[in-house]
């Protein structure tokens, strides 16, 4: 059964993302919600290790995702995961409602796997429903949503989190 996921205007994630990224850059690092959370890629052959990650159960979807801050830009890293996942298989973007995201603050450019020729795929390694926690890996190309040419490609993605 597919699970149902809301869809979201973009420009209101990047905006809670935002005042998020703000919020952690002027915080203090011991009030890190989610401390053991471990969430990383590659994109475009360069390493993506976000300084803040953290997920959340919503919707019947669990959401995972990484905030990069830094002085001339963010970006931000996102993987919406069905909480009907199993774990060992395989899903991907196209039948399993499994989306990736990647957006960059600084020219409001957001590239996803739900655009018309993206793709990704995920496959959860561990899931613990009672102590709410998983772990993962996934890869896609994702492309920008605005003009679906413009493509990014995902490799070694992992994560190893809990969530609220």
């Amino acid at each position: 059964m597919k699970s149902k996921t809301l869809p979201v205007p973009s420009l209101l994630i990047a905006f809670i993302l935002a005042i998020s990224v703000t919020s952690i850059s002027c915080g203090n690092k011991d009030k890190d919600p989610n401390p053991t959370a471990q969430f990383s890629a590659t994109i475009n052959g360069e390493s993506f290790l976000p300084t803040y990650a953290n997920a959340f159960h919503e919707y019947e979807v669990i959401n995972i995702y990484g905030i990069m801050p830094k002085a001339t830009d963010s970006f931000q890293l996102s993987v919406s995961i069905p909480d009907t996942a199993t774990v060992n298989t395989t899903l991907t973007a196209k039948n399993d409602d499994v989306y990736i995201r990647y957006v960059n603050f600084k020219g409001y450019t957001t590239y996803s796997s739900a655009a018309r020729t993206g793709h990704a795929t995920l496959t959860l390694t561990t899931i613990d429903k009672t102590n709410k926690r998983l772990a993962g890996n996934f890869s896609g190309v994702l492309y920008k949503q605005a003009a679906d040419v413009d493509s990014l490609v995902i490799t070694n993605g992992q994560f190893n989190i809990s969530y609220n």
